[in-house]
């Protein structure tokens, strides 16, 4: 299973049955809000407190039954289930994070983080970037995908892109609140300015 399916199974159903709503919403309410005064990401909060429900639906929503050695059966559990590594760690990070800044529990030593394989990504060839490019009939999603292509956007970064963010005059683009929280500005490539400037109207 791959990571992104696994950040979509942890997500919950809104209709499931909760054996005790309040304490499990207030550990919810109470991570987001943390994780907000830090200033993470929006999508950074909705996967922390989607793990977090998962983890205490595993735990019956008992929190006082956290332990460390609870938590060391729910990552064999997870283990079990073939979630990626990168998933696994995630689980960790976030109950570490909820037992430190949270309940103030301590899970005593250090739980270590799973090893990861590493992976070269691959790289498609401007050939094959091309045809993916001519098969978006969608004007629209067609440049939207060339800016992303282009200028080396993430999927986040063009999703909350906004007009006022590329500068036409000067061919750059503001990235806010990029990857750690950082501003940063990047090239409008050449290729696509007529094509991003009609989009902008």
């Amino acid at each position: 299973m791959s990571y992104a399916d696994d950040l979509r199974s942890c997500k919950y159903e809104r209709n499931e049955i909760i054996t005790d709503f309040e304490s499990d919403s207030v550990c919810l309410l109470q991570l987001s809000r943390e994780l907000q005064h830090r200033n993470y990401s929006p999508r950074t909060v909705e996967i922390y407190t989607n793990c977090l429900k998962f983890f205490l639906k595993w735990l019956h929503y008992d929190v006082s039954k956290i332990t460390r050695e609870k938590v060391l059966d729910f990552i064999l559990y997870l283990q079990k289930q073939g979630k990626a590594p990168k998933t696994v760690n995630l689980y960790k990070e976030v109950i570490k994070f909820f037992c430190r800044q949270i309940i103030k529990v301590s899970l005593g030593q250090e739980i270590k983080l799973s090893k990861e394989p590493r992976k070269l990504p691959v790289v498609l060839s401007r050939f094959e970037i091309q045809r993916i490019l001519d098969s978006v009939s969608n004007s629209k999603h067609k440049t939207l995908l060339s800016l992303a292509y282009g200028a080396g956007l993430r999927v986040s970064e063009i999703f909350y892109l906004c007009v006022g963010d590329i500068n036409l005059d000067q061919k750059t683009i503001h990235i806010k609140s990029a990857k750690g929280q950082k501003d940063r500005i990047t090239i409008l490539p050449d290729k696509i300015f007529e094509d991003v400037k009609l989009l902008m109207g």
